[in-house]
């Protein structure tokens, strides 16, 4: 599964959701869209989930590696998890960072009132999972 969410930029989508839903508060200086708190939380729980470890090393749901033949023809069909974790640390890095700025501005607005602790709980078991992978 993770081979074909690598496959269809998986990642790149997942920045570009969150750019997009960042930006319409920017747009209209106006407080977030109801549902955006939701929106936040399933994303930042989608994020925790990719960069977790031990999560993506030790899934029920991978491969075993041999059976994957050592040709060209079955090169597409191979996945290097630590290869995957690699590049979602790298953009889970970015955009937490990004979020952790926002933060702040985000804190005083309406619709997060409620999700502005799930939110936070969540960019910090991000951080953390970022520590220990690395």
């Amino acid at each position: 599964m993770l081979l074909e969410f690598n496959r269809a930029q998986g990642l790149q989508a997942l920045v570009g959701t969150y750019e997009w839903s960042a930006a319409l508060p920017k747009q209209d200086n106006k407080d977030l869209v109801p549902g955006s708190g939701e929106f936040m939380v399933a994303w930042l729980t989608l994020i925790k989930k990719l960069i977790d470890v031990k999560q993506v090393t030790e899934s029920s749901h991978s491969l075993p590696s041999q059976t994957v033949p050592p040709s060209n023809q079955y090169k597409q069909f191979e996945f290097e998890p630590i290869h995957f974790l690699a590049k979602s640390h790298k953009f889970a890095f970015e955009v937490i960072s990004q979020l952790w700025d926002e933060l702040y501005a985000y804190s005083g607005m309406k619709t997060l009132k409620n999700e502005i602790g799930p939110i936070t709980e969540h960019v910090i078991v991000i951080l953390k999972h970022l520590l220990k992978g690395d």
